[in-house]
This record gives C-alpha cells, structure tokens and sequence, in this order.
C-alpha cells in the first residue's frame, strides 16, 4: 500500500514540472485532477484523481489515474489487479476529428452514434465508470473514391466484444446535378460477440451467492455440504476445525471426504448469445445556407434473425438556435430501434431475481434480445428539439410514441438534458443533468424501471480550482413487479470532491 502511495505522489509531483503556467490553456500540457470521495456501491472511498494531458496539433493524450483509499488506508485491490487496469487508466488518445481524412480515438466515449440511429445510437462505454472503465477505439476517414466515408468502433479493446462500422458514399457527388450531388448513401453495422458478456463481476457474485445444489434452503457459499451427498471436503473440515491429521484419517477410511463437490454453477452452462444489427440510409440536403438548413433522411433496419424497422420520412432542420429533428417510424414485430443505445452496457444482460427456482430461490440470467420476443409492431412519431441559448444553457429532449396494432401496449420513450456552460453566472464552471427513460408502455412516473439519472457540477473557488460533485442513479426491478421499493432495486454511484488544472 505505501509503495502505491508512494507512486501517486510521485506522479503528482512530477506531473507538475511540466505544468509551467497555471491556467494557460494554449499549454501544451497541463495536469489536472482531485481530491474528495466517491462511493462505489455501498463503499465510500477517499479519492486521489490525476489527469495529466497533452495537446499538440491534432494529437491529444489524456490520463485518468485514480488511487481509491479505504478506510483502513489501503488501495481499491479491483483497479490494480491485472494488466488491463493498467492500460485502462488512459483515459483518450485522439486524432484530429470526426469528418477529416484520418480520425482516430482510442479511450472514453460518453456518447457514441452512428448514421439516423435505428442501430447505434447515443451508446455509452462509461456507464460504470470510474469501478469498471472500457478503452474503447474509433478510427476513420475518407477515400477519394465518391466522397467515400469509412468508420470502425470497438466499445474496449482490452477485451472486444461490442463492434461497429459505417460506410457512406455521394454517388453523384462529382455530376454537377443540384440536390442530387449531395445525395449521400450509408450503411451500418452493429455486433454483439456475446451479450452474456455484460455480466459484471458483482452480478456473477450476486449469482454464484444464491445458488442452492441440494435444494435445502442453505445457498451453496454457506452450506457445508453444498450438493447433499453427506461428504465434506477438506476446505469444509478445515473451516469446521478439523485438523489436517484428522482428515487425513478419515480419508483413510474412505467415503467420507471428497475432494470436490458437485454444484451447480449457471455461469458455466451459459452459451455465447451473439446478435447483430444492420442499417441503410441515405441522406439528401434541400437547403443549405447559413441562416437555414433543411435535409431529408430515411433509414431501414433490421435486427438479423428478428425484425424490421424503418424511418420515412425524417426531416432534420438547423435555425437560429434550434436543432429539430421529426422522423415517422415503423417497427415490424422482435424490433427495437437503436439496439445499441445509452444503456446497451448494463442491459445486454441483467439479472432478474426468481423466487420459485429452488427453496432460496435465486436469479435467471436474461439478455436484451430476450425482451424483443414481446414486441409487436408498431407505427409513430419520434421527435427530437435541442436549443442553445447564447452559449448560456442547452436544452433538449427526444420523445418517441409509437402505437401498436391491435390491443397491444404502446411503446414510448424520454430523455431529457439540460445544462449551463458559462461565465455568465460567477464561479459557476458547468452544470448538467441527463435523464433517460426508454421502451416504456406510458410515462407515469420519474422513478421507474429502467430510468436512469445523472448530474455533475463544477463550482470554481479558485482559478484552475474546482468542487465537483457527480452523480448517477439508476433504478433495476430485481423482481420483477414493475416497480422500484427501496434501495434494494437503486443503483447509485456518487462523487465529490475538489478538482484541480494547471
């Protein structure tokens, strides 16, 4: 533990040489980070943060190190385990930008889209972070061939299981035809290796702690003849006070110690789930001026081995400080549009709690695809409206309403962001706050399942000095009774402390 100390402050004292000008943003390097705490499930840790980077040209580095102390002053053991947890404290090395003729990002990605969105859509490889982080990669750009456009995505290439891609190309962009010339055609790919995958390692404990073998009320983790055979282990006699010598003799005798036990382990008898999503698309601008633009898109999806589902027509406007997009959709029966989305880490497989498997009963192991076996067709409206206020406040909301046929639930969809960047208010640095609720039969409630709240603020006290304080809640119905009682189905992840630049 001292020695990992020691290294933090190492770190921080060396980061700083490099940091000559305090509050100069055309440095190329500067070193930020913060002290404060942060709680990871029930556990509320002290936090060291460093976030050195460095900027030159179209090249930027970013680190994010974070040294979590317990109460008893050591280090969080889960960030410092194996080699991943190393490269994964690179926080973003990026290339120049979206749109240029090579592009590259190699790190974080808080949202992520691709084409109209019926595939990839505002998806998030921080959902957890900063207890699991992904270092995700994006690389593209453009061939002189038809304007040809070309993109590649892995959501963590530490350990790749999330893929995407997209290739657009203006057939006509060299005729000299009006409108047509900036016809541009697209498609989209999106491909899951396994959603089994999006089990963490505290749901594989929540798992492995209900399992019940013998079926005799006790969970296998406190039952010392966990598969009912009547023969103990040697571990089960050790905990129990035998000595060595006298497990021995009884094995000697023989029939009373085994050297393993039968369990049942759900974990291992899963089988790789793989899905993948493909899209069409074009895209052809009407009006193009710097006080007005106008385009019209269409975009046609399909969820291989399940549905269709497709977007005509989509108008997409920019006007004085409104961005509005109005698109009419149609789903056939097993789609769901932007498979890929915001929340697509935590529900490609979840957990869902089922009292009647045994006497202690215990928890199915279910993925997203599963839900679409209960989605039917249907037709609608799906409206999105950002305004920006002077570079004072950001608002925007996305509403989805989409009617299913016959006596079918309809299906409906809201997130919501607001936010302030600006010099307007003193000491304020910035203030946001996201709301996500989606797929839903009716918004009735804030707090439902499935919702999922986030906010940060940014309060300066002093030049390059910052109180920060993050948060996010989301809500799980565990069992399944289409409501959220208590903490027992709310997720929090909360931190708070004082932020620094140099």
């Amino acid at each position: 533990m001292k020695k990992t100390v020691l290294v933090g402050v190492l770190l921080l004292f060396l980061s700083t040489l490099f940091a000559d000008g305090e509050g100069d943003t055309t440095n190329p390097v500067s070193l930020g980070g913060g002290v404060g705490t942060v709680m990871i499930g029930n556990q509320t840790y002290m936090r060291l943060r460093l976030t050195p980077e460095l900027r030159i040209g179209k090249l930027g580095i970013g680190l994010d190190i974070d040294l979590l102390f317990t109460d008893e002053g050591g280090i969080r053991e889960e960030d410092w385990n194996d080699w991943q947890d190393y490269v994964n404290k690179l926080y973003y090395i990026r290339w120049s930008e979206r749109g240029d003729t090579f592009f590259a990002k190699l790190g974080a990605f808080s949202s992520y889209s691709l084409g109209p969105g019926l595939v990839m859509n505002d998806y998030c490889n921080t959902l957890s972070y900063p207890m699991d982080r992904q270092l995700g990669v994006m690389v593209g750009g453009k061939l002189p061939v038809m304007d040809m456009m070309l993109e590649g995505f892995t959501s963590n290439i530490t350990d790749p299981t999330i893929f995407a891609g997209r290739v657009t190309i203006a057939p006509l962009y060299e005729s000299g035809i009006p409108l047509l010339n900036g016809l541009r055609l697209g498609t989209t790919v999106g491909y899951d290796v396994d959603q089994y995958k999006g089990i963490s390692a505290d749901e594989e404990k929540t798992i492995m702690n209900s399992v019940d073998t013998d079926d005799d009320g006790i969970p296998d983790v406190n039952d010392f003849d966990g598969d009912g055979d009547g023969l103990f282990t040697q571990d089960n006699l050790l905990e129990m006070g035998f000595s060595q010598d006298q497990i021995d003799q009884l094995d000697n005798l023989g029939g009373f110690v085994e050297y393993a036990e039968d369990l049942d382990n759900p974990l291992a008898d899963l089988v790789a789930n793989d899905i993948a999503v493909l899209g069409f698309d074009y895209d052809l601008p009407l009006v193009d001026t710097k006080l007005f633009k106008l385009s019209h898109y269409g975009e046609l999806a399909q969820i291989v081995d399940n549905g269709y589902g497709f977007i005509f027509p989509g108008f997409y406007t920019q006007f004085a400080i409104f961005h509005l997009n109005l698109e009419y959709r149609q789903y056939d029966d097993n789609f769901m549009a932007g498979y890929f989305d915001h929340y697509y880490d935590n529900d490609r497989a979840y957990l869902q709690f089922n009292p009647d498997e045994g006497a202690a009963g215990e928890y199915d192991i279910l993925i997203k695809e599963s839900l679409l076996e209960n989605v039917t067709k249907s037709r609608g409206w799906f409206g999105k409206l950002r305004a920006d206020l002077f570079n004072f406040m950001y608002l925007e909301a996305a509403y989805t309403d989409m009617y299913a046929e016959g006596d079918e639930p309809d299906t409906k969809s809201l997130v919501g962001t607001a936010g302030i960047n600006t010099s307007i208010i003193p000491k304020l640095k910035n203030m946001e706050f996201k709301y996500y609720q989606v797929d839903v039969n009716e918004i009735t409630s804030i707090i439902a399942p499935h919702v999922m709240i986030q906010g940060i603020i940014r309060y300066e006290l002093s030049p390059g000095t910052y109180l920060m304080w993050q948060y996010q809640e989301r809500y799980v119905d565990y069992d399944n009774n289409d409501k959220i009682e208590g903490d027992e189905e709310t997720e929090r992840d909360i931190s708070m402390g004082v932020e620094f630049r140099f």
